[in-house]
């Protein structure tokens, strides 16, 4: 585990209709599920894709998936295993997708609002030490489904099998 890592301002430019998809691989152990704190890349007020207590999100607005920001989520995460998350905007009010292991979950969105335009990017999981990460891909732009599955596919080859 480790304190929140940030990037320099003006390394990673995205949000408020500009498109973006940021994905991580996560072991969250027994130990992560039953502490519940969350793990998430963000930019501030602007966009978010992480895990918090039993579910994973991705949302266009804040750093976290609460209240009626533009988020969507998958339910139900309470079992210990390795995931990989990915979130994707495309620039449009609702082109936001989420994927779970490669597999496309949490439709409809939320809302469709934007937040602003952040121009840096944050790893934070320091309340939560019993989550291991892995590989991080932040990218200026949306991916395509079968973009999401091939990232899946060489991280679950890579973290999982």
């Amino acid at each position: 585990s480790f304190n929140d890592a940030t990037t320099a301002p003006g390394t990673f430019s995205a949000g408020n209709g500009s498109p973006w998809t940021v994905g991580f691989v996560v072991e969250l152990t027994a130990a992560a599920i039953a502490d519940g704190s969350d793990v998430v890349v963000y930019s501030s007020q602007d966009w978010s894709v992480g895990w918090d207590t039993d579910y994973i999100w991705a949302c266009q607005y804040t750093h976290y998936a609460q209240g009626n920001y533009s988020w969507l989520k998958a339910l139900g995460i309470t079992t210990a295993g390795t995931y990989t998350i990915t979130g994707t905007q495309d620039g449009t009010a609702t082109g936001l997708v989420l994927y779970v292991n490669g597999v496309s979950v949490g439709q409809p969105q939320n809302h469709t609002s934007f937040g602003g335009l952040g121009d840096s990017l944050v790893i934070h999981s320091k309340y939560n030490e019993h989550a291991i990460w892995g590989d991080i891909l932040a990218v200026e732009r949306a991916i395509t489904p079968s973009e999401a599955a091939n990232l899946h596919t060489y991280w679950a080859a890579k973290f999982i099998n």
